[in-house]
């Protein structure tokens, strides 16, 4: 028996290790790609660098206004991040804990927002945008980021706080903590885990958007880095590294923040998950 264990545990491992390497290498990959010259890149894509060349992410970022680009990326995710936590935070709370009128109806129409085509808003969202002058202007592109994530947010924070003891509410009542006082200093530090969880997800969302963005904010001192990527594509000369290094740019902000926050993400997770 303990001999059958050992075995499932080897295999398991090396299962786990398989798909981690899936994961590693491209990223790895790319950070040594990044610094190659375009020639080298070209002879053998696989293979180290002879020659560093860091001057490519110089490159990148003035073939791509990568600089603005990551700011405005930054700016749309940090205030739809703030807004959707809590917001979602909050709803969740209300729907988790009180019975009220119409409380089906909006469990359904946030149910109903997930299982909606996102893109087959596309076209319905721009002719409403244009009717109030809003193409662009920053306030479209929040409105439909913070519409994007507040649904699977608010589901995935109610599972989580059904699964908070209903005592601990009751406990902060009775030592005089209004409303807004009870969801501050309890439900949101309780809630730490699946706010990561939700951070992270919508942080996600914002960051890779690139239709919406481009459809609503095309002027270039308001484009965003899924947009900017497109522009080392559009010539009639491709330069394999330069985007290559405009990708790790782009995509480290993302990598640092679940690097952050992975142990609050998997246990906000996990916890929605077994309670829900």
């Amino acid at each position: 028996m303990k001999r059958t264990n050992r075995i499932a545990g080897i295999l398991l491992n090396a299962v786990a290790c398989g798909i981690s390497a899936t994961v590693i290498f491209p990223l790895i990959w790319m950070a040594y790609s990044s610094v190659k010259p375009n020639p080298e890149f070209m002879q053998n894509t696989l293979a180290l660098p002879r020659t560093v060349m860091l001057s490519n992410y110089a490159e990148a970022f003035e073939i791509g206004k990568l600089g603005t680009a990551v700011l405005n990326s930054l700016f749309y995710s940090g205030i739809n991040v703030i807004i959707v936590v809590i917001l979602s935070i909050t709803t969740a709370y209300f729907l988790a804990r009180y019975d009220f009128r119409g409380k089906k109806a909006v469990r359904f129409l946030y149910t109903l927002g997930m299982l909606i085509p996102l893109y087959a808003l596309l076209v319905p969202m721009f002719v409403q945008y244009k009717m109030l002058d809003m193409i662009n202007n920053r306030l479209a592109l929040i409105v439909t980021y913070y519409g994007m994530s507040i649904t699977l947010s608010i589901f995935l924070a109610e599972s989580f706080i059904a699964g908070i003891p209903k005592d601990i509410d009751e406990a902060s009542v009775i030592d005089g903590c209004s409303m807004s006082q009870r969801l501050i200093k309890v439900i949101f530090p309780l809630c730490k885990p699946i706010i990561a969880t939700t951070s992270i997800l919508t942080l996600l969302n914002t960051w890779n958007e690139f239709a919406f963005a481009v459809i609503l904010t095309p002027r270039e001192d308001m484009r965003t880095v899924s947009i900017a990527l497109r522009y080392f594509t559009s010539g009639k000369k491709l330069d394999y590294t330069f985007l290559i290094a405009a990708l790790m740019c782009t995509s480290l902000p993302i990598i640092l923040a679940y690097l952050v926050f992975s142990k609050e993400v998997i246990k906000g997770m996990t916890a929605g998950a077994i309670k829900g």
